[in-house]
């Protein structure tokens, strides 16, 4: 079983059958992602910004979008909007929960803490 940001669980099962899984952050990352939501306002001539950012515990980095609602991969351009992987809101709450880490996926669904976080190595740990 899974359990969401809310406290809500799932079966693992009934979860791969509707979600695509995307990335994978715990605080570390979205700390460092939050840090772009104060500029946006200054700063958005476009519809988005991008910028480099980890969606694998910090194993790579790769061009995400930001806008004011969240942080994404992709654009879509006929409705003109970024497709959210998580909001600004889901970021706050990512981060209040320091020995966690969250998949993300690509249909809007909230982010789902997946397992704790080692104290010592900063990796997932069961």
């Amino acid at each position: 079983l899974l359990s969401s940001l809310t406290g809500e669980t799932l079966d693992l099962r009934s979860l791969e059958s509707h979600l695509s899984w995307i990335g994978c952050i715990s605080h570390h990352e979205a700390s460092k992602l939050l840090k772009y939501k104060p500029t946006l306002a200054s700063s958005m001539i476009d519809k988005f910004l991008k910028v480099n950012g980890s969606i694998d515990l910090g194993y790579s980095s790769r061009e995400l979008l930001i806008d004011n609602t969240g942080v994404g991969i992709d654009y879509n351009s006929d409705e003109e909007k970024v497709n959210h992987l998580i909001t600004w809101d889901e970021l706050e709450d990512v981060i209040k929960k320091k020995n966690a880490c969250f998949t993300l996926y690509d249909d809007g669904s909230k982010p789902w803490q997946i397992s704790t976080v080692s104290a010592t190595s900063k990796r997932p740990a069961s």
